[in-house]
């Protein structure tokens, strides 16, 4: 992509959302669905896979529709001021949740003695980096790095599969769960991708070529099947018991998966770090929509933006560490508030702009 017209193509967004399925989907839908059997946890899965897809496919066919009808103007629109500064608010909590996520599983799975502040300052030094860069240098690293993750991890799950040929199929009657146990995991599982770009700000910075309407579909399926298959492969290799007794159970599954003849002795590191690298993908996510926010507000210098936001994130986090209640406080803050206020915010700012348009005001 030729200059700097803050725009990515429709392949570059599908990557991204892509990799943010990914890392939402490999670091916490084996947690939230632990304890379930394998019947109940593939059912509530596909469930909660599906109606991602279908969030983001709709969102992104209906803001094309509404732009093709008021003739292009809605994608150049401006954000009402209270939807920046309640959004800015609410990535800033999402990347503080997905830090200490980051630092949880550093410290459950490398056996080494990293600091807490340390650990924290080397992903937020990567992600000011990122978001100072923009959407456009985000958009090529995505579509770049895509076959890197993507390629080893289905080598790694088909060895999976042929591995786990040999246990035979789980047993489904085992810890046999209620609806509502089903229901409030498969909600807690479903909320966490709401961490991710959100549609209306991605189809924002997105370029649309043709007159045909266009949607990310091919990131979308990459993405489900890729975290289904992840899912499918820790019921095959855990019982119930054991996926909820493990903090990250994907992350023990990578140490676990061997090729057929064991011609690698030691690559778990290697997928780790793959597993890892979709974290940055979806951390950096979150601080460059904070930036891009905040410059549309004020008009601020991009880089410094970062800096100041990413200084402002690294200290939130020592304090929310502190605080041994926030994870549970963010969690019931997303179940009630943060999945309305992203599912809404489309037609609340449809409304505006097409208002906008009708009356003739700028």
């Amino acid at each position: 992509m030729i200059g700097d017209n803050h725009r990515i193509s429709l392949r570059q967004t599908s990557w991204i959302l892509a990799m943010d399925i990914l890392a939402a989907g490999l670091f916490m839908m084996p947690v939230c669905l632990g304890g379930l059997n394998f019947r109940e946890m593939t059912g509530t899965g596909i469930t909660v896979l599906v109606v991602v897809f279908f969030y983001y496919a709709l969102s992104f066919y209906w803001l094309d529709m509404k732009n093709r009808e008021q003739c292009g103007r809605l994608q150049s629109g401006k954000l009402p001021v209270t939807v920046c500064v309640v959004l800015i608010v609410y990535y800033l909590a999402a990347l503080v949740y997905s830090l200490i996520l980051f630092y949880q599983v550093i410290d459950e799975l490398i056996p080494a003695d990293y600091s807490y502040p340390v650990t924290i300052l080397f992903l937020l030094a990567a992600v000011i980096y990122g978001g100072g860069k923009g959407v456009e240098v985000r958009g090529r690293m995505a579509e770049l790095t895509g076959l890197l993750v993507f390629v080893p991890f289905v080598i790694l799950f088909l060895a999976g599969f042929w591995q786990a040929l040999g246990y035979g199929w789980p047993v489904t009657a085992e810890f046999k769960s209620g609806w509502r146990d089903i229901c409030s995991r498969g909600w807690h599982a479903l909320w966490v991708f709401f961490l991710a770009d959100h549609p209306l700000l991605l189809w924002r910075q997105t370029r649309m070529k043709t007159k045909e309407r266009k949607v990310p579909v091919q990131g979308l399926t990459g993405g489900c099947l890729m975290v289904l298959a992840a899912l499918m492969l820790t019921g095959l290799f855990f019982t119930p018991g054991g996926m909820a007794a493990e903090a990250q159970p994907f992350g023990i599954l990578l140490q676990m998966i061997r090729f057929p003849g064991n011609f690698i002795s030691r690559y778990d590191i290697f997928f780790v770090m793959l597993w890892m690298f979709c974290f940055y993908i979806f951390a950096e996510g979150m601080l460059l929509e904070t930036v891009e926010l905040a410059v549309e507000l004020s008009g601020g210098n991009r880089r410094w933006m970062a800096l100041l936001f990413g200084a402002l994130t690294f200290v939130l986090v020592i304090l929310a560490r502190q605080y041994d209640n926030f994870d549970r406080i963010f969690d019931q803050w997303m179940r009630w508030a943060g999945v309305p206020l992203c599912v809404l915010l489309i037609p609340a700012c449809v409304w505006k702009w097409c208002k906008v348009e009708r009356n003739g005001v700028k």
